[in-house]
């Protein structure tokens, strides 16, 4: 491998453009997350007020919240259902990538944090 004049290696991509190579690459994956969210927005919003209407007449309503979220991230976000992980140990919902936790969101029932509603 040849080496530039400065003892670093030489490339066949310049260092500016790979830097702009990253950037396109950020931007098109923030492009694929929106459009999935656009496209898949009215398929959720319909399958969430099936849920909520269903916490009407039943008493589950942290378990609706659960089902909420991981229609949230399988069906917007894309994330695998595999990755999504409901009731793990002490935690109601776990994502995870390749078995390593990346994100533990945690619902509450309607107006828990207000101090009005909920256990």
């Amino acid at each position: 491998m040849s080496t530039g004049g400065d003892d670093r290696p030489a490339t066949d991509v310049p260092v500016g453009e790979a830097s702009g190579n990253r950037t396109v690459a950020r931007l098109a994956s923030c492009r694929h997350a929106v459009e999935g969210i656009e496209s898949n927005w009215a398929a959720f919003a319909a399958r969430r007020r099936g849920w909520l209407r269903q916490g009407l007449f039943d008493s589950a309503v942290k378990k609706i919240a659960e089902n909420i979220l991981e229609d949230l991230f399988t069906m917007v976000l894309r994330w695998s259902l595999a990755d999504v992980n409901l009731q793990v140990g002490r935690v109601d919902v776990v994502l995870s990538v390749l078995g390593i936790r990346r994100l533990v969101p945690e619902p509450k029932p309607p107006g828990t944090c207000l101090g009005i509603g909920g256990q």
